[in-house]
């Protein structure tokens, strides 16, 4: 029940039009349960809208660069990776040392000098 009442009250914030509508959502879930006697299913639900938010946010495209000033560039190479550049979110790390790096799902583009070198490194030291 919590995660039927959950994926509810989702959609219903989704297609709210501001911050004042949602509000009136949470509103009427929480006098629903009242109504109904099952208040005690309130954390639960917030744990299950708590996840699939989690989830969405963990679905959205990334790219990650170096630093930001090179964002530009590597979304002109992910589009000659993929056929069309998604909207994706920019993410900076100075780990990669140089490139990029594009996750979405399950795909994975690594077009970073940290993954070069390393593979150069094992190619190496592997002789």
């Amino acid at each position: 029940m919590p995660v039927e009442y959950a994926h509810a009250l989702s959609r219903s914030l989704e297609n709210a039009a501001n911050s004042s509508e949602a509000e009136a959502h949470v509103d009427e879930l929480v006098a629903v349960l009242k109504r109904e006697g099952k208040m005690r299913a309130l954390p639960a639900i917030l744990r299950e809208l708590e996840r699939l938010q989690a989830r969405e946010y963990a679905q959205k495209p990334t790219l990650t660069v170096t630093k930001e000033s090179d964002s530009q560039k590597a979304l002109k190479e992910l589009g000659n990776h993929l056929r069309s550049v998604p909207e994706v979110e920019i993410q900076t790390d100075e780990r990669l040392v140089g490139g990029w790096r594009y996750t979405d799902g399950d795909t994975l583009v690594d077009a970073s000098y940290k993954t070069a070198l390393l593979q150069l490194y094992r190619r190496v030291t592997t002789l």
